[in-house]
């Protein structure tokens, strides 16, 4: 079967059913083979450099990847589904001239344009739009959760990852979301999504890109973001940066923020307290 994730055209034997089926060019960036063994034993490593690389976690799973293809080993599918959204693609995506962003997005219904909501884990990215989409559904839909991956031709164009959003019980209990237990992962549900208008294979215009910050008060508040200022930012919001090399973390860096300077950037200072979480928010978010 082909999907396309990330804007990269995947080919496996291996079904996918939070990868979206891709049914255009005969072209294949990526191949994936996938082997199962609940006795699976492996270290933990992390090493990535220009020739590809080697990725795993402790008795749970394994990824290689060169030459354009990935060999997965896991005990189970639910690990692959945890893990693979975002580290393993990371490189994949700079490979091909683009940028990986630990963010979630949301497709306007108005603009027919891209919100990015970008943060380190914890901070509130899936809280935030999980908010935006479930109460007011009329303005947006969930466009990708855990990364978003940027390209750059003539303007900034963004493409979704796999249609799954990685949600936690207080989450999913505030806006009283339908989880199964046999989702859940981690101390994280699963929760599978759709869109009703995005166009499969069809990377979307970006209106604006928004990095949270923990707020110290109750107030949120969205300021723009002063571009000099945007390279920390960037170096927490690139999954896996770390374990690249000294060269290819500068070559990383510098693309993203020649793809981001002429783009709306704002900091959210945000307060993750579902409390605050009020109508206020949306003309914040619209302005």
């Amino acid at each position: 079967m082909r999907y396309i994730v990330y804007g990269i055209i995947v080919e496996s034997s291996h079904h996918f059913p939070y990868f979206e089926e891709y049914f255009g060019s005969n072209n294949t960036d990526l191949h994936i083979d996938i082997s199962m063994d609940k006795d699976f034993c492996v270290d933990f490593s992390r090493q990535i450099d220009r020739n590809g690389y080697v990725l795993s976690e402790p008795n749970s799973i394994s990824y290689k990847y060169s030459n354009g293809k990935m060999i997965i080993e896991s005990v189970n599918e639910n690990c692959i589904k945890s893990t693979i959204s975002t580290v393993p693609f990371s490189p994949i995506v700079a490979e091909k001239g683009g940028v990986l962003l630990h963010s979630a997005g949301v497709l306007s219904k108005r603009t027919g344009k891209l919100i990015i909501i970008s943060a380190s884990s914890g901070v509130g990215k899936t809280t935030l739009s999980t908010y935006l989409t479930h109460n007011f559904p009329n303005e947006f839909e969930i466009f990708s959760d855990d990364a978003i991956a940027l390209y750059k031709s003539d303007y900034l164009m963004a493409f979704p990852g796999p249609c799954f959003s990685k949600i936690g019980l207080q989450t999913a209990t505030q806006f009283k979301l339908s989880v199964e237990e046999k989702s859940l992962f981690k101390e994280k549900y699963f929760l599978n999504h759709s869109s009703s208008s995005r166009i499969v294979g069809n990377g979307y215009r970006v209106e604006k890109i928004i990095f949270l910050t923990s707020s110290p008060n109750n107030e949120i508040v969205l300021v723009p973001l002063d571009k000099r200022a945007l390279s920390p930012f960037i170096k927490t919001s690139i999954p896996g940066i770390s374990f690249f090399s000294i060269e290819q973390k500068k070559i990383l860096i510098e693309r993203a923020l020649f793809f981001l300077k002429d783009e709306s950037i704002y900091t959210l200072h945000y307060f993750k307290n579902y409390g605050v979480l009020n109508k206020n928010l949306l003309p914040i978010i619209n302005s």
